[in-house]
């Protein structure tokens, strides 16, 4: 998540998702009253870690929840790149 290299299969994206989780329920043990917010936090880098991984070229790790529109463009940018990667554009 760190290095900007985006996540190239679902395993690696489920592990990026299991630490963001438990980081967050540790943060909000911590801190009670902030939890909505810390929730809030960890759904959007799950997404933006969803979205990389999409954007890159993988369309097929696409998995809601997303913002609409944002999770739609992500899913065109991922198909399209996907289909300039095998050499062809991509079928819909």
């Amino acid at each position: 998540g760190n290095d900007r290299i985006p996540a190239t299969d679902a395993e690696s994206l489920s592990r990026l998702r299991a630490i963001v989780g438990r980081v967050a329920d540790g943060l909000a043990a911590a801190y009670p009253a902030e939890a909505g917010e810390i929730a809030a936090g960890a759904r959007g880098a799950l997404w933006r870690f969803t979205r990389a991984a999409v954007r890159s070229g993988r369309p097929a790790l696409f998995r809601p929840p997303a913002p609409p529109l944002d999770g739609a463009i992500s899913l065109g940018v991922g198909l399209v790149r996907a289909g300039l990667r095998r050499g062809g554009a991509p079928r819909i």
